[in-house]
C-alpha cells in the first residue's frame, strides 16, 4: 500500500506535512538511496533517510485525557 511520504514524514518526525514538504525541497530526504521529489509515493519496504539518518520503523502515541477547567491552555509544543 503506497503512502505520501510528506505524512510518513509528518508522522514520524513529529512536524507539520508543509515542514517535511520544506525536508523534501531542499534535499535532505533520500528514498533506497535516491533524491525525494515532492508529492513522493513509498511502499512499506522502502528505506527513508532524512540528513542521512534512517527512520525508525515504529511510532509510538502518548494519548492523555485531560479535563480543561476554563482558561487553562493545552498545546502540543
Amino acid at each position: 500500500m503506497a503512502a505520501r511520504l510528506n505524512t510518513h514524514l509528518a508522522t514520524h518526525l513529529s512536524i507539520s506535512r508543509r515542514e517535511a514538504d520544506d525536508l523534501i525541497a531542499h534535499k535532505h530526504v533520500r528514498i533506497n538511496g535516491e533524491l525525494a521529489v515532492l508529492g513522493a509515493r513509498i511502499e512499506a519496504d522502502d528505506a527513508i533517510t532524512v540528513n542521512g539518518k534512517p527512520l525508525t520503523e515504529h511510532v509510538e502515541f502518548s494519548y492523555i485525557a485531560l479535563n480543561k477547567p476554563a482558561g487553562y491552555v493545552s498545546s502540543r509544543k
